[in-house]
């Protein structure tokens, strides 16, 4: 069973002892210096840092039938005989390219926007349990490169999959309520106990309601191609203000574009950052989130 490890110091010395930490290096990442995410802070495994109710152990035996009340000493060190090892992995997310991101989880992967190949934007064939699809346009909703036998998500509602919670709200395209280029469906999808709203092609700021739907976004994919496809640098950077994520990724924009004046320089512009450098992918979970709200840019997998 997986008990949480109470606010007792010297249990904490005693478990710290005993229990073994394994350590993914296919999943572990360091945070690159552009990414403020506390870097004296382990991703996975236990930090100094680290909430005590963050940490749990597996045991082969009720911790009440072993551990009599308020013990002291070495007595906890019969009691952790049976602790085991676990893994405590972070989420995982990549930029496959425009608005498509893989999100790894242990609760599964989730896949959003994924563009036929045709479209411009290909991606490499990826595996997935849960697809996402903001609207019906081929950069964004073909199953072609998409392998497995995922649940695929086409509107707004209320979704349960697989233990992850998805909310899709109804949207516009443009400021227009969708005359112009239609509906769109913002999704917030709650993995590892991270919620990540993925903004489609939205292309107008949320209404009070839509916001409460939403929740409480800890990471924000925001699309900047300009007013003319979603979002102005401004108007995005408005949208930002409203959901108050901890960290916010730029999706659909040519990484490539190197001109001072490209949709990515002018979000940085209105963000008020400096400079980024992109980072493969971001690795993060609820304790490694940062207290103020964070700029990411990733490279774009995109073929």
């Amino acid at each position: 069973m997986e008990s949480a490890i109470g606010a007792h110091e010297r249990l904490l010395r005693a478990v710290s002892r005993r229990v073994g930490v394994v350590r993914d290096p296919q999943r572990d990442v360091v945070h690159p210096a552009s990414i403020a995410f506390d870097e004296g802070r382990e991703s996975v495994g236990v930090a100094g840092e680290a909430p005590l109710d963050d940490l749990l152990i597996g045991a082969r035996q009720p911790a009440a039938s072993r551990w009599p009340e308020a013990p002291s000493g070495d007595e906890y060190a019969g009691a952790l005989g049976d602790v085991s090892r676990i893994v405590v992995s972070p989420m995982d997310l990549t930029w496959l390219g425009h608005a498509c991101f893989r999100m790894r989880g242990r609760e599964g992967i989730v896949l959003t926007d994924p563009p036929d190949p045709k479209s411009g934007h290909a991606i490499a064939k990826t595996e997935a349990a849960i697809v996402t699809i903001s609207h019906e346009h081929p950069g964004h909703s073909s199953l072609r490169s998409v392998g497995g036998e995922p649940v695929v998500l086409r509107g707004p509602g209320e979704y349960e999959v697989r233990e992850v919670l998805i909310t899709g709200v109804a949207t516009f395209h443009d400021e227009d309520k969708g005359a112009e280029r239609g509906k769109n469906t913002v999704f917030a999808i709650r993995l590892d106990d991270l919620l990540v709203c993925h903004l489609g092609d939205l292309g107008h700021v949320l209404p009070a309601a839509d916001l409460e739907r939403l929740g409480n976004v800890d990471i924000a994919l925001v699309p900047i191609s300009g007013a003319d496809t979603n979002l102005s640098a401004a108007r995005a950077a408005e949208i930002i203000h409203q959901l108050e994520p901890k960290v916010v990724v730029p999706m659909s924009y040519d990484p490539d574009a190197t001109k001072k004046d490209s949709p990515f320089e002018r979000l940085l512009h209105e963000l008020g950052v400096k400079e980024l450098t992109p980072v493969p992918k971001l690795s993060v979970s609820r304790s490694s989130l940062p207290e103020n709200v964070q700029v990411v840019a990733l490279d774009s997998r995109a073929r």
